[in-house]
């Protein structure tokens, strides 16, 4: 399926698509050394929750430190579902048209 799409993406999508994922990454490295920083100078009392999703196929394995965290992941596990039935599925219909 994932060459279906790729034949009928420009090469301009593309090149769109590989720099916004290049800056994603980047901005998440960016936001870990933040907290880094942020931790280790000492600012206040930190709480500190985490989570994390697993997709294995179509199966999510959610879970979180705190139910707030949990949610979070959750919530990112359907921005991601809608995320793979635009761009897997939608975009090539409307781009055979």
């Amino acid at each position: 399926m994932t060459l279906v799409l790729l034949a009928f993406l420009t090469a301009s999508l593309l090149k769109l698509l590989f720099i916004m994922g290049v800056v994603l990454i980047f901005f998440g490295i960016l936001i870990i050394l933040m907290g880094f920083l942020t931790r280790a100078r000492g600012r206040g009392n930190v709480q500190v929750e985490g989570g994390g999703l697993i997709l294995v196929g179509p199966i999510p394995i959610i879970f979180g430190s705190s139910r707030r965290a949990f949610e979070v992941m959750l919530v990112i596990f359907v921005l991601i579902v809608m995320f793979v039935l635009i761009f897997g599925y939608l975009l090539p219909v409307l781009v055979i048209r």
